[in-house]
């Protein structure tokens, strides 16, 4: 027996990675979300491992884009 999951239709919005910081009051890794249909950013506080394991990806995507190139 499989789970499935509801799909949400127009609730869902889709976000790319703006980027990651660092929350200079409580030394807490952000990820930074922008919503790609317009200027909405939403911040998403992060533990130090989530944190590594997302920058050594984006940084897996930014030496494969330069590869490309």
């Amino acid at each position: 027996m499989t789970d499935t999951v509801p799909v949400l239709g127009s609730d869902e919005v889709e976000m790319q990675i703006r980027g990651l910081m660092m929350d200079p009051v409580t030394n807490m890794p952000i990820v930074v979300l922008k919503d790609v249909g317009s200027d909405t950013v939403l911040p998403i506080w992060v533990g130090i491992f989530e944190a590594n394991a997302i920058a050594l990806e984006l940084e897996k995507d930014c030496d494969s884009a330069s590869d490309d190139a």
